[in-house]
């Protein structure tokens, strides 16, 4: 058969059709289409995963910087301290204050509870804090002390009662009587358990001289 009637053969009526080659097979393109939904989706996660990277740079920067911040303002804080003027160390002390100081003071030391020894072994904490102790023994006023002690002076020993309570503390309580010297008399009551120490900044510091007549009165230094 030549090449013209393998193109064109005649049906079983004698009209023309078109020749088929039963050895050829048409190809099935739908075989090879790309998948564009599969596509989004890969391209949706990539952009998901880079906006997710982004968002944790920024999260890490600014916790960086308000670490930095902290810092910066703790060195500030430190460097303003640092740079203050310190207070300087007293050089005399008031002159009121040296007039009361515990050495001019002379105690007598009484027991007004049924604490055996208590007397004795405050009179020791007195004398360690530089008071005069004279007398060490039982109330002979044989009175009912609840607070810590009961102070008892006279009219010269009224600036000595005031520095013995700021000694004995809180709760002490000033009994002024009409004796004509300047002793102090300490009983000691059932809520007493130790002195208070005393300032020791100005220990033994001499007493700020007296102001000039027209002159400031001088500041003594703080303690």
């Amino acid at each position: 058969m030549s090449s013209n009637e393998r193109d064109r053969h005649l049906d079983h009526e004698g009209n023309e059709a078109a020749y088929e080659d039963p050895a050829y097979d048409e190809p099935d393109y739908d075989d090879g289409e790309y998948d564009y939904d599969d596509y989004d989706e890969v391209e949706g996660a990539a952009v998901q995963q880079a906006r997710q990277r982004k968002r944790k740079a920024l999260i890490t920067v600014g916790v960086l910087l308000g670490i930095l911040a902290i810092g910066l303002g703790w060195a500030f804080i430190y460097s303003r301290g640092s740079t203050g003027s310190a207070t300087p160390a007293p050089t005399c002390v008031p002159a009121d204050q040296a007039a009361v100081s515990p050495a001019k003071v002379t105690l007598n030391v009484y027991n007004a509870t049924s604490r055996a020894g208590l007397a004795a072994s405050t009179a020791k904490e007195f004398t360690a804090q530089g008071y005069k102790v004279a007398k060490v023994s039982n109330d002979p006023l044989k009175k009912t002390i609840t607070g810590p002690a009961e102070i008892r002076f006279g009219p010269q020993g009224k600036v000595y009662a005031a520095l013995v309570a700021t000694s004995v503390g809180t709760g002490a309580i000033q009994a002024p009587d009409d004796r004509k010297d300047a002793t102090v008399d300490v009983a000691l009551g059932q809520g007493f358990v130790n002195l208070t120490p005393l300032p020791s900044a100005s220990a033994g510091l001499p007493a700020c001289p007296a102001p000039v007549a027209g002159s400031p009165t001088p500041s003594p230094s703080k303690s």
